[in-house]
């Protein structure tokens, strides 16, 4: 798992209200990734991948609102292994005390993290997460990526 906080400019705003279909669209798909090339060389690097840039693989945002939570998983279906290797979660907005919970490398020991605008964690599909019962708000957008 790698944990990020990147200053997000207005231009992220826009994809806090977008409909699912508009995830379809592969100009959306091309924009975010754009957007998020300002972030690229330090994720690449990070991450000791040998790529040049991110390829452009899928993106989906979760919206949750007081009560709602995400149940322990993984995001290892042979289907999406095909696609891409680690999950990114990005958080475009977010209210006080929201926490994900994601598991060491054996999946044993969970680790909590206190959420905030602008984190991103890349987490290898096989890794689980979740996600606390949330207090407030938190619109999370999630990209597929192969490093």
């Amino acid at each position: 798992m790698y944990k990020f906080n990147f200053n997000l400019d207005q231009s992220f705003d826009k994809y806090k209200d977008v409909e699912t279909k508009s995830f379809l669209n592969p100009e959306f798909k091309d924009q975010f990734y754009e957007d998020i090339s300002l972030f690229t060389p330090e994720i690449l690097s990070t991450t000791n991948s040998s790529k040049t840039s991110l390829e452009k693989l899928g993106i989906w945002i979760n919206h949750y609102s007081k009560g709602d939570f995400n149940e322990i998983h993984d995001i290892n279906s042979d289907e999406y292994q095909q696609k891409c290797n680690y999950t990114g979660i990005l958080i475009l907005e977010v209210g006080e005390d929201e926490d994900l919970i994601i598991f060491d490398e054996t999946n044993t020991i969970p680790n909590k993290y206190k959420l905030e605008r602008g984190d991103c964690y890349l987490i290898k599909n096989d890794i689980l997460r979740g996600l606390e019962i949330v207090n407030d708000k938190l619109i999370a957008l999630m990209f597929m990526a192969n490093l």
